[in-house]
């Protein structure tokens, strides 16, 4: 939401016409050299925008697989939440032995 309301910028280069950050969908086709994934695969992602287009493209080491069971809207939640907490546990690890971060 806050994008949608020009509170959050993409970075340079990302266009501003089409917001969105967290997707999930089907891969329809793979780059050269994709190997992790292959068309029909389950994915979802966190972008640096672009995420509401029909259609986006993501590298390979964007992408997690769709857990079993979860819905597109379900998984398109997951990136965000798993890098959070990754990121909050490395801080709070870091904070303990007394360094700084």
């Amino acid at each position: 939401m806050a994008q949608r309301q020009g509170k959050y910028p993409p970075p340079p280069g990302v266009t501003v016409d089409i917001p969105g950050l967290e997707v999930a969908g089907i891969v329809i086709r793979c780059g050269e050299g994709v190997t992790q994934w292959k068309e029909g695969d389950r994915v979802c992602a966190l972008l640096a925008g672009g995420g509401y287009a029909e259609k986006v493209a993501v590298a390979e080491g964007q992408c997690l697989p769709v857990p079993e069971g979860y819905s597109f809207a379900e998984a398109a939640s997951l990136p965000e939440a798993i890098i959070r907490c990754g990121l909050m546990s490395f801080r709070e690890h870091v904070f303990r032995q007394g360094k700084p971060f």
